[in-house]
């Protein structure tokens, strides 16, 4: 039934875009905490945001910042209080927004 509402076309893209941003995860999990690669994330926010617009590419950003945030946290990154976790999570949202 969803396949009334989506076309083929812009299913291919949306399927794009998530493995764009698994991929800019993967990569950055895999290079440690000590590199910083959070501009991949750009990309499938960027991606979002040309295919389906401005609203579209806002969602990607916050999902972007939630998916740097776990992989920060996964990779083993210590901070000496929780809140400087979250205030430096709003340097990679801040880019991810402005695309």
């Amino acid at each position: 039934m969803l396949h009334h509402f989506i076309h083929p076309k812009q299913s291919v893209r949306a399927a794009a875009i998530v493995l764009t941003l698994a991929l800019s995860a993967l990569i950055d999990f895999s290079t440690g905490y000590e590199v910083s690669v959070f501009l991949l994330y750009v990309i499938p926010v960027a991606m979002a945001t040309r295919f389906f617009g401005a609203r579209a590419g806002g969602l990607l950003a916050v999902v972007s910042t939630a998916a740097w945030m776990a992989v920060d946290r996964w990779s083993g990154h210590q901070y000496s209080q929780d809140w400087i976790w979250h205030v430096t999570a709003l340097n990679p949202m801040m880019c991810f927004v402005l695309p």
